[in-house]
């Protein structure tokens, strides 16, 4: 798997959420500094993954490692994962909305 197959599998985990959102929490739950600009490179597999940037991705996304990287594995179905990243982020909001 190349870093381009990669990086399409990270844009289709992150849906709809803004990639602000995904570097901000790398930074403050996982401590790896990252901006807009390294995500849009990862994404357009212009930049390669570092493996503790690929467990923190997974550990955001909710997904395992091998969702990122392995061919074949249940991450191939970019469809599937947009439709949950879209629930994902509409439950995120409703969860906002009640504090």
């Amino acid at each position: 798997m190349d870093d381009a197959q990669i990086g399409a599998r990270v844009a289709a985990l992150r849906g709809a959420m803004p990639q602000r959102h995904i570097v901000s929490v790398m930074a403050m739950m996982y401590g790896i500094t990252w901006y807009q600009s390294t995500l849009t490179r990862v994404e357009a597999g212009q930049r390669s993954l570092k493996l503790t940037e690929a467990v923190a991705l997974a550990k955001i996304f909710g997904v395992p490692v091998g969702a990122l990287v392995e061919e074949g594995s249940s991450g191939g179905n970019a469809l599937a994962i947009r439709e949950l990243s879209a629930v994902k982020a509409d439950l995120e909001k409703r969860i906002q909305g009640l504090s």
